[in-house]
């Protein structure tokens, strides 16, 4: 047998038959210019922007008490031919609107000639055209959250896409809005973990759930749509395209939360949820087996520890199904998703822990609630990260790999020809480039160095780390001046203004993988969240010397700060002996404060001994004990003030736990391990004592550090009982994603909500997909 989907029609239920509109249209007197149009509304009888259970061949489709739609005629009374209404219902299961109300000062009014009446729901930030034929930027979110009250799910239909356009309507008379579907719809019902589940009490918390279409096939964002006028379309708004520079994604994600908690929801054994999401309304938009369904949950699980005494253990588990329909003899059938249309997928696999694949670093923040502030988020990252002294792998789409989400750019001008000896005679800079190991020379007669020509582009590198984005995250890079970098009159400009330039030109780029991802700094602020920069990449200048000496490019999109590589006698004591005189501001464009500014820990050089070391131009080298105590300090600020029920989030966390040990000699050339040991495992115990003996999550900031050896870290945990555990660089990057997860569970759907420090649910990541059967027979098992 052929498996295939079912396909629901939105039908549009005959006007004359809805009583309640009939009510609507008696005994309205004659109107004249400037008379308030009276409106009926009705949603399709079978198909809105809650769908109600099946019937039929159909889904209802009922208004949400509250919903908005804009309403728009070119021919009423011109500066009140557009406005914005609320609908108003009495039921949960009701198609029409027991009243419309203007949500402004006024509603659409009449002129002096009859009118034609288009209206789209959701209302928001489009544009109708004066001939309502076409309607601009439109948009299908990324993401979308559903609340389980009473174990029901409720989406946010914000995309839930419908219009209505009528015939023409004599002056008074009412006009009747009918609705029909635009954005394409799709069906599918979760099904919680069977008797065969592995996990200790059958249910696992649900971080997130996406539909992934094949690279390149976008499925949501900003488009247009015009209005057909003749073919099987005719009458209905058909799609044209993607807005221009606006983002779009081959991935749609929902998160489930519990009405009464805040938290993600947990699917119980035995339970089912059926879920909704919404695409962009294309033609022709055929399923294949690159389509997938993931869902990425957190469970718990028994295993035996070293001793063979039983254990719980927390672990976050991948399912994913791909969607291709298959023949009986194997073959793949390709099924094609109609705009407008309700399309059913056949039952899933239950949620068993053991058809899960472990947690991978790609999705760590798609399970994060949009609402969270940029100050609460954790980023690892590699310091001095193309630098072959600090970094066994100096590959940025390898580091990406292994969990690296801030890279640091040490910088330096470029020659257009190498030097001799050591040094170069008067060279010609070709532009900035990055401290990659690569040979740099001496400038004759002049302070400072010149990389050769095998050294990286700037722009190059920072392009690289662009095009590693995942459209659901965001990530930092960090850019400094190299010391003892020349900055003569040969350089073109100032550093600083390379890199912005650098910036510019991959936001107003033409490769789609780059256009528009460098992230506008101007645009950041304390109450910035990370829904706001999702798909962007935040570019940070650390400034060589005072802000008093330089002038900062008037439209950089660059943060820039002062945290100096070059460490003073007093940096740990006197005004610096707390956090307090640790605290660098950021400012964008020419020094505009951005209200933002970090608690900062960094050192390119440390000491091993008991006392400060000068180090001349390298600056001072100081105990790795006071560089432990101010990361320790910071650290136990951020757990104390994200227990507050009104933290700060105006500071954000930058340590820098990377760099070098002094000799005895007082070289430079060794201790990247050294400081690679001492700090991975710091961090990695910091964050696993969380959540244990009444320990609250809480933020660590943005972590560099060096991954020279490549090896593996060894614990001895003593919190509760002795454990101990390995784990290599791969295994701190992915302790500090998911730290992100188990922190932010609080939710609230319309402002940043406060964190609960003592809830016990962890984090989770990754996704899942299938070959699937008729929606009334048990599918296959997960990928």
């Amino acid at each position: 047998m052929k498996r295939i989907y079912n396909y629901m029609l939105l039908a549009i239920m005959a006007l004359a038959t809805v009583s309640c509109l009939d009510e609507m249209n008696k005994d309205f007197p004659s109107a004249e210019s400037g008379d308030e149009v009276q409106f009926g509304l009705s949603l399709p009888g079978l198909t809105k922007t809650i769908h109600g259970d099946r019937n039929g061949d159909a889904y209802p489709i009922y208004w949400v008490d509250g919903d908005r739609v804009q309403v728009y005629s070119p021919q009423c009374l011109a500066d009140r031919n557009n406005a914005e209404y609320k609908v108003s219902v009495s039921s949960a299961t009701q198609n029409y609107a027991t009243s419309l109300t203007p949500t402004g000062d006024y509603g659409v009014q009449w002129g002096n000639q009859a009118a034609v009446f288009y209206s789209v729901y959701p209302s928001g930030e489009y544009t109708i055209t004066d001939d309502g034929n076409t309607i601009k930027n439109l948009k299908i979110n990324f993401s979308d959250d559903f609340e389980v009250i009473n174990g029901v799910v409720t989406p946010k239909q914000a995309d839930c896409l419908m219009f209505a356009k009528t015939s023409t309507v004599p002056v008074g008379e009412t006009v009747n809005l009918a609705y029909s579907p635009m954005a394409t719809a799709v069906i599918f019902t979760l099904n919680g973990p069977s008797d065969k589940d592995g996990s200790v009490n059958h249910e696992h918390t649900i971080q997130s759930i996406k539909l992934i279409a094949p690279e390149g096939t976008y499925i949501a964002g900003g488009f247009d749509v015009k209005l057909a006028t003749s073919g099987d379309n005719s009458g209905k708004y058909v799609w044209t395209n993607w807005v221009e520079g606006a983002a779009k994604s081959n991935v749609i994600t929902a998160q489930l939360f519990d009405k009464a908690t805040g938290e993600f929801h947990k699917i119980k054994k035995g339970e089912k949820i059926r879920m909704s999401l919404f695409l962009a309304p294309l033609e022709n938009l055929g399923i294949t087996n690159d389509w997938k369904i993931e869902i990425l949950v957190q469970t718990d699980i028994t295993e035996k520890d070293n001793s063979g005494k039983d254990v719980t253990k927390t672990v976050n588990k991948t399912f994913r199904k791909s969607l291709g329909m298959k023949n009986d003899d194997g073959t793949a059938v390709g099924t094609t998703l109609k705009p407008g249309m309700v399309h059913e997928l056949p039952a899933l696999p239950n949620l068993d822990v053991s058809a899960g694949t472990e947690w991978g670093t790609g999705d760590w923040m798609t399970n994060i609630p949009r609402n969270v502030y940029l100050s609460e988020i954790s980023i690892p990252g590699t310091w001095n990260s193309l630098n072959s002294d600090c970094q066994s792998n100096t590959s940025i789409s390898e580091q990406y790999a292994l969990g690296v989400r801030a890279f640091h750019l040490d910088t330096r001008w470029k020659a257009s020809k190498n030097g001799a000896l050591g040094q170069i005679i008067n060279p010609t800079i070709t532009g900035l480039s990055v401290c990659d190991g690569s040979t740099s020379y001496s400038v004759f007669g002049e302070s400072g160095r010149v990389n050769g020509t095998a050294a990286q582009t700037f722009q190059s590198c920072l392009e690289t780390i662009v095009r590693n984005l995942n459209p659901a995250e965001y990530m930092v890079v960090f850019c400094t001046f190299a010391q003892d970098s020349y900055s003569g009159d040969n350089c073109p400009s100032t550093w600083m203004k390379a890199i912005s330039d650098a910036c510019d030109n991959i936001y107003n780029s033409t490769d789609e993988e780059l256009k528009g991802k460098i992230y506008d700094a101007s645009a950041l602020t304390e109450d910035t969240l990370i829904g706001d920069v999702l798909n962007h990449v935040i570019v940070v200048i650390n400034l060589d010397n005072t802000f008093d000496n330089y002038t900062l490019p008037d439209t950089s999109k660059c943060l820039f700060t002062y945290v100096p590589m070059n460490l003073e006698s007093d940096h740990y004591t006197g005004t610096k002996a707390t956090i307090d005189g640790h605290i660098d501001p950021l400012y964008y464009s020419s020094k505009q404060p951005s209200g933002i500014s970090m608690y900062t820990s960094h050192a390119q050089i440390s000491t091993t001994g008991s006392s400060a070391v000068n180090c001349g131009d390298r600056g001072y080298s100081h105990p790795l004990t006071n560089r432990d105590n101010l990361v320790n300090a910071i650290w136990d600020w951020s757990k104390t003030n994200y227990g507050s029920p009104n933290y700060k989030h105006d500071h954000w966390m930058y340590l820098g736990l990377g760099g070098y040990i002094l000799t005895s000699s007082g070289g430079n050339g060794s201790g990247y391990d050294t400081i690679e040991n001492r700090y991975a495992p710091m961090v990695y115990n910091r964050i696993d004592e969380m959540g244990k003996n009444d320990v609250p999550y809480y933020p660590v900031g943005i972590i560099l550090m060096n991954n020279k050896h490549g090896g593996k870290y060894t614990t001895t945990n003593t919190t509760g009982t002795t454990t101990t555990l390995t784990y290599d660089f791969a295994g701190v990057c992915e302790k500090i994603l998911l730290l992100n997860n188990a922190y932010r569970l609080q939710y609230d759907p319309d402002k940043p909500s406060n964190y609960n420090p003592n809830a016990k649910t962890k984090s989770a990541a990754p996704s899942y997909s299938s070959g699937m059967n008729d929606s009334n027979v048990a599918a296959f098992g997960w990928d």
